[in-house]
């Protein structure tokens, strides 16, 4: 319960950081702190109503209040993997990565594939390799559906070069080779 609670206000940031408006970053900011204080507090009241009340508390709000953020994680990871691909897509087609980079780093699946072979080609070393490839891929397509936006700072062209930089480091190490 306490991590759904602490949840809810990381979705408000999670809103916030790609609001355009400061005064719409500070309200689902607050929103989601009121909604973690409210569902602490009603968490706290159901332990007041003794067992029956707390055991009918915890079916009737917590189990639906659980499988919500369930469903709510699914889709967030699915939409995400989306504007991966979606953001991506462009510097596949300019050569900093492939295609298949590219499904493979819109893809849970792809990823954990992935970070298997990487594994078995160049032990723990590789592995970290990739996954610092996989972040900075993914932080790049997240900085890119900002630009794309407009709610980018100021600073994000320098921010997507040393992405740029750090993602053929990241190849070479695991590859040995950059992509040309």
């Amino acid at each position: 319960a306490h991590s759904m609670f602490t949840a809810a206000i990381g979705v408000g940031i999670g809103i916030a950081v790609q609001a355009r408006s400061a005064v719409t970053r500070i309200v689902v900011i607050a929103i989601g702190w009121l909604c973690a204080m409210l569902l602490h507090a009603l968490w706290n009241y159901s332990a007041s109503l003794g067992g029956d009340g707390f055991f009918g508390a915890y079916v009737t709000m917590q189990v639906p209040l659980f499988l919500a953020f369930l469903i709510m994680v699914v889709v967030l990871r699915r939409r995400e993997a989306r504007l991966i691909g979606t953001h991506l897509s462009p510097y596949a087609d300019a050569g900093w990565f492939t295609h298949a980079e590219v499904r493979m780093l819109s893809s849970m699946g792809g990823r954990r594939v992935a970070r298997a072979w990487a594994k078995q080609a160049g032990g723990s070393a590789g592995v970290s390799s990739m996954r610092a490839f996989q972040d900075a891929a993914s932080e790049l397509a997240l900085l890119r559906s900002r630009m794309s936006r407009g709610a980018a700072s100021v600073d994000a062209p320098e921010i997507e070069r040393r992405l740029l930089d750090s993602l053929v480091a990241r190849r070479q190490e695991f590859l040995g080779s950059p992509v040309t």
